[in-house]
């Protein structure tokens, strides 16, 4: 298994976010629930990628696990969520989710 070496940076629409998370842990086999939805939801209030304060999140798998970084654009003056994908994926986990990133920028 090839590990992904980088880490992933992009964005999405804020209004895309729940639907990203919920089809990137369905394609890794992670569950997402609405505690975790709850949790993301709130955690990222007051976090902007312009004062770099982050908010993290690590689902949990049986198989790998998804640690994953956001941040509103601008402290949240645009429709923008900043997205950051830690390292460890292997390279065909990375390929799909920054596929669904592409899928929810728009």
């Amino acid at each position: 298994m090839n590990t992904y070496d980088g880490r992933l940076s992009n964005w999405i629409l804020r209004d895309n976010l729940k639907q990203f998370l919920t089809s990137t842990t369905s394609e890794l086999g992670i569950s997402f629930n609405d505690d975790d939805w709850e949790t993301i939801r709130y955690g990222i209030q007051g976090s902007s990628d312009a004062e770099d304060r982050w908010f993290e999140y690590e689902f949990r798998g049986a198989q790998q696990s998804l640690k994953i970084s956001l941040a509103n654009d601008e402290g949240g003056l645009t429709d923008l969520i900043f997205i950051k994908i830690a390292r460890g994926l292997d390279s065909i986990a990375m390929a799909k989710i920054q596929k669904l990133i592409s899928d929810y920028d728009s």
